[in-house]
């Protein structure tokens, strides 16, 4: 099962914005599908505030396999993030991550 979870930020698992109902398709899921834009003030930031918020909500999700890819690798901001780059505008690295996410 995939679970698309948009706009997770901090504060959720108390509530904040759409809060635990996000939180609540992430249990059902196997693996954790990190995408982080390289066009963020601070990719590693938001990239720890996800992990904070699902160790606040339930710290077995931590168990959970991830992987992280670095999104809009077009805008060449080098990300200190472990994986994949990817653009929409480069087929290449999207059928890389595809072939990853098989």
């Amino acid at each position: 099962m995939v679970a698309d979870v948009p706009g997770l930020i901090q504060g959720a698992s108390s509530g904040k914005g759409l809060g635990d109902k996000f939180l609540r398709h992430i249990e059902k899921v196997s693996v954790l599908l990190h995408c982080v834009a390289s066009d963020s003030f601070d990719p590693v930031k938001d990239y720890k505030t996800v992990r904070d918020e699902l160790e606040k909500y339930n710290p077995w999700l931590l168990t959970k396999k991830e992987i992280i890819i670095r999104t809009k690798s077009d805008v060449c901001k080098p990300v200190k993030l472990k994986g994949p780059a990817v653009s929409i505008l480069d087929d290449q690295s999207l059928e890389k991550l595809t072939d990853l996410l098989k």
